[in-house]
């Protein structure tokens, strides 16, 4: 996939589930695209860190781990 490909801005939702839920089963098309979003805003990736490390306070039920989470 060139540049060319990339000129076309994607849909809000063709962006957000790759990123999100889907980032496990990922196509060839959707791991370039969100490279190339993380390479060239890594505010995007940091969030998707900070927003994974918190759904995964919340399943495992750390409610220690929550506190800063909650006094922010």
């Amino acid at each position: 996939m060139g540049a060319k490909a990339l000129k076309r801005t994607p849909w809000t939702w063709i962006i957000a589930l790759p990123m999100t839920v889907g980032r496990d089963v990922l196509t060839k098309v959707e791991t370039v695209l969100v490279a190339a979003i993380e390479t060239e805003v890594p505010a995007i990736f940091d969030a998707r860190n900070i927003i994974a490390d918190f759904k995964g306070m919340i399943r495992r039920r750390s409610f220690a781990d929550l506190a800063p989470w909650r006094a922010g």
